[in-house]
This record gives C-alpha cells, sequence and structure tokens, in this order.
C-alpha cells in the first residue's frame, strides 16, 4: 500500500510525516529538513527518521560547501549532493533487508519525475513488501501517480485529518 502525503509546498507535509512517524512502530526513512544559517534558508539535509541523524542533501547555489560532490542541479537555484543520496539510498536497502512495515521518503518531486534523485529508490521501495508514505508537491500528484503507475494510492492532506483513496480525473 502507498500513501501520499499531498499539499501544496510549504504547507507542513514534512512537520505532518515527522510527527506521524512518532505513532508508528516498525517504521522507517528520511525526511527533507530546511537548513538555515542566521535565519536564512540555504538548502535541505536529510532526516533519518529512527536515528535523528543527518546528512546534508541540497544546498542553493549561492551556499555550496567547498567539498560539495554536486550530482545534479533543478532549476537555477539548487545543487544536489552525492552523499546525501548515498544516504538516502542506504536507509532504504537497511529497510528493505530488515522488511521494514513502513517506509517514509520526503520527497518524490520535479527531479524524480525526470527519473533523477530518488526515482531509482523509490522503484526499488515499490517492488518491495513495504507500505509507503511519500510527500508529493499538490501539483505534481497525477504526474507522479502516472509516472510510477502507482495502483490506488491513499490520498493524505496533511493536518486536516483528510484521506482518500486517489481516483483519476477524466
Amino acid at each position: 500500500m502507498i500513501s501520499i502525503v499531498c499539499s501544496d509546498i510549504n504547507t507542513g507535509k514534512s512537520s505532518w510525516m515527522r510527527q506521524d512517524f512518532t505513532t508508528r512502530q516498525n517504521a522507517d526513512g528520511f525526511l527533507c529538513v530546511k537548513v538555515f544559517t542566521e535565519s536564512r534558508h540555504i538548502g535541505y539535509n536529510l532526516l533519518h527518521l529512527p536515528t535523528g541523524q543527518e546528512c546534508r542533501f541540497i544546498r542553493k547555489l549561492t551556499d555550496l560547501e567547498s567539498d560539495w560532490q554536486e550530482i545534479c542541479q533543478i532549476g537555477e537555484n539548487y545543487s544536489f549532493d552525492a552523499r546525501g543520496l548515498a544516504f538516502a539510498e542506504k536507509i532504504a536497502e537497511n529497510a528493505i533487508e530488515r522488511k521494514t512495515g513502513l517506509f517514509y521518503l520526503d520527497e518524490i518531486g520535479p527531479l524524480e519525475l525526470q527519473g533523477k534523485g530518488f526515482a531509482d529508490l523509490f522503484n526499488k521501495l515499490l517492488l518491495a513488501d513495504i507500505e509507503l508514505m511519500i510527500a508529493v508537491r499538490k501539483p505534481l500528484l497525477e504526474k507522479v501517480i502516472t509516472r510510477f503507475a502507482l495502483k490506488k494510492p491513499i490520498i493524505i492532506e496533511p493536518w486536516t485529518g483528510k484521506s482518500q483513496i486517489y481516483a483519476a480525473s477524466t
């Protein structure tokens, strides 16, 4: 089963998933958490939910560290570090090996629709016998469902208590 936490950008999908994780057993996964320097947003780290361990992952092009290992960029603003992707892949591989009951993945977005970022990792998780909870921005919902051939995902609107099985618009 796959659940999609779906809302617009900056509306609390990651925070909702972090809170939901605390209510679950046999769960694993990671979230993208905002990183600030002197109250200025500079990018995102990946947060491993069970351990609290973080790994840098995304930075604004104006805020790259000297040892940054770029694997790709999206738009004209953000760069992705190879170590963050490796961190996410290791978390997912360990969860698959341990047969984790529920895996959180934040997020499937424009990069994954291009076959980059977490696309391969997500496909591996889809083939594993693991329940998934992923974050998707509302404008990308139908594209993600189509691109990854998701069957009857449950759509969750964070903080509203609303959820429903996805029905394609015609």
